[in-house]
Parts: structure tokens; C-alpha cells; sequence
């Protein structure tokens, strides 16, 4: 995962550099493109990893009690209101 992240955020630096040098700036319009394109790396970082955060699916799936302990638990817990 830190490797694709790494790959974006380089290809980003990579896309602002070369627009930078074929647009022939200066080194503050070059340091501008940098700065631009490393911010637009990690907004496309951010985006991809909010989105796995949000929608991942969970791979344990939660089993249910088994029925004695659920009416062991239900006895328990009418002790505990009297």
C-alpha cells in the first residue's frame, strides 16, 4: 500500500516537473508547479484512501451466540435487575 502511494505521489512530482520545464518557467514558476502537483499527489492519495477506509467490507464475520449462552446471559442479566 505505501509502495502505490509512493508511485502516485512521484508520478505527480514527476507530471509538475515536466510541465514546468516544457512550459519554461522560471524557478518560481517551476517550484509553483512542484508545489501544485505535490499537493494534487497527496489530494489523490487522500481520495483513495478515504474511499478503502469507508468501503472496505469487514473479512471476520460476527457469528452469533450459541444459544445456551445467549439464555445463560438473559438469566444474568434478570439477576442483576432484581
Amino acid at each position: 500500500m505505501n509502495i502505490i502511494f509512493a508511485v502516485i505521489f512521484i508520478l505527480s512530482l514527476t507530471a509538475g516537473g515536466a510541465f514546468g520545464y516544457y512550459n519554461n518557467y522560471n524557478w518560481i514558476g517551476y517550484t509553483i508547479a512542484l508545489a501544485v502537483s505535490g499537493f494534487i499527489g497527496s489530494s489523490i492519495i487522500a481520495i483513495i484512501f478515504s474511499y478503502l477506509y469507508l468501503f472496505q467490507r469487514d473479512s471476520v464475520e460476527q457469528n452469533p451466540l450459541p444459544p445456551d449462552k445467549t439464555i445463560n446471559l438473559q438469566q444474568d442479566i434478570k439477576k442483576i435487575e432484581k
